[in-house]
């Protein structure tokens, strides 16, 4: 059986030590040390060097030299009982890992310029920046990454990776925005605004988006939200669905222009259209609050587990909500126990964990059974061990407290 399971660990190690395995290449080394794991047991297995090579108990599965992971033994592992699966699985992320840090260890078979080629090309140092820095709703997506939301930024990984990206593409405009949106976080006003100045030039869509939140947030110049607006109404005539999600919210929230949830609804339809995932969530809660549309829970329903399987966070809680009450669909106090879980693991807003614990009366109290639900995915993670009783009292709200401000 070659596992999904495994391939996640191989891929996690490849990415965290940034080295440009060939997925394919991993397996195989997986693949070998399981074999061994299955065949002889975790205690008769040995990592050891031998010239160039890293070796598990005599068969090669890494050379040192290209710091490229070989091997030969590509055979699927049939099922196993699930004891001895599991115990395949711990025996390989063991000796895997230690596979991966020999190659990481500076060695006289490992000179200090990695060879040409290690080196990475062009298209995978890009990659790299798309991965760190993709911006929701931006159709200028040809890795089709999921997108990066500026509040999870990794500055100093998206740093790095963009302005490599930019050395080899120094005219790719999503580079460009990209390295902008991550340069704006890290308070790089003056460089952030030449680049998103110049993207308006050439109008690409995104740096319309960029500009109006620069205004809106007050982001190296002075907060001006009629210019906001001015903005964002440019970048939605030309396509940016960042921009149009911004004037839906404003519009919602009445912020600098008069309610109008008519308004709201067009902009957020907008901003769904091509594909931004806050506007999928945005729209869900509209259906769900009947705000600009008749209360369509159902619909609600649907758009909420768009949103949150595109990376709206903040959709897991409305979502748990739905599915805790029944509405739109079947209740599943199980899958609201676990999106209550997920907004909590991703602190998807500041006062989520009030909204669990104060609401246990009255007419927006959470079953017992959702609860329930919720202590088991706190227990899994080592936050709670109280009674899976569906009860939020004090050991219960302790772990909810510790988990969302771990």
């Amino acid at each position: 059986m070659r596992s999904l399971e495994l391939t996640a660990v191989v891929l996690l190690f490849l990415i965290s030590s940034r080295i440009s395995f060939a997925q394919s290449d991993a397996e195989e080394a997986a693949n070998i040390i399981m074999k061994l794991c299955i065949a002889a047991g975790e205690e008769s297995i040995s990592i050891t060097t031998t010239g160039s090579s890293v070796n598990a108990s005599d068969q090669v599965v890494a050379d040192r030299t290209s710091r490229g992971i070989v091997g030969g033994i590509s055979n699927e592992i049939t099922a196993l009982a699930a004891e001895q699966a599991s115990q395949a699985r711990a025996c390989t992320r063991k000796y895997l890992g230690q596979v991966l840090q020999i190659l990481l260890r500076p060695s006289k078979f490992v000179p200090n310029a990695p060879p040409e080629a290690f080196q990475q090309d062009d298209a995978s140092v890009i990659r790299e920046c798309d991965r760190y820095a993709t911006s929701p709703g931006n159709r200028d997506n040809p890795n089709r990454m999921m997108p990066i939301f500026y509040q999870h930024l990794n500055v100093t990984d998206g740093l790095r990776a963009c302005s490599s990206a930019l050395e080899r593409e120094e005219d790719n405009p999503r580079i460009k925005y990209q390295l902008a949106r991550i340069e704006n976080k890290l308070g790089r006003y003056d460089a952030a605004r030449a680049r998103i100045d110049a993207l308006i030039k050439i109008k690409y869509p995104p740096a319309f988006g960029e500009r109006g939140d620069n205004f809106q947030f007050g982001d190296g110049i002075p907060v001006n939200m009629s210019a906001a607006i001015e903005t964002y109404k440019r970048g939605v005539e030309i396509g940016d669905a960042n921009s149009a999600f911004a004037l839906a919210e404003l519009y919602r929230e009445g912020k600098s222009v008069k309610q109008d949830f008519l308004s709201a609804r067009k902009y957020a339809e907008i901003a769904y259209k091509q594909g931004h995932p806050e506007a999928a969530f945005l729209l869900g809660a509209m259906y769900r609050e009947g705000q600009g549309v008749d209360i369509d829970y159902s619909k609600a329903r649907d758009l909420l587990t768009d949103a949150v399987a595109h990376g709206a966070v903040q959709g897991h809680f409305s979502l748990a909500a739905l599915e805790d009450e029944g509405k739109g669909g079947p209740r599943d106090a199980l899958a609201a126990g676990r999106n209550l879980f997920k907004a909590l693991q991703l602190q998807s807003f500041s006062s989520i964990v009030d909204k669990i614990v104060d609401y246990q009366t009255g007419p927006d109290a959470w079953s017992s059974e959702s609860m329930k639900s919720l202590q088991k995915e706190l227990a899994t993670v080592g936050y709670y061990s109280g009674a899976i009783d569906g009860v939020v009292g004090n050991s219960t709200k302790e772990a909810i407290e510790k988990y969302f401000n771990r």
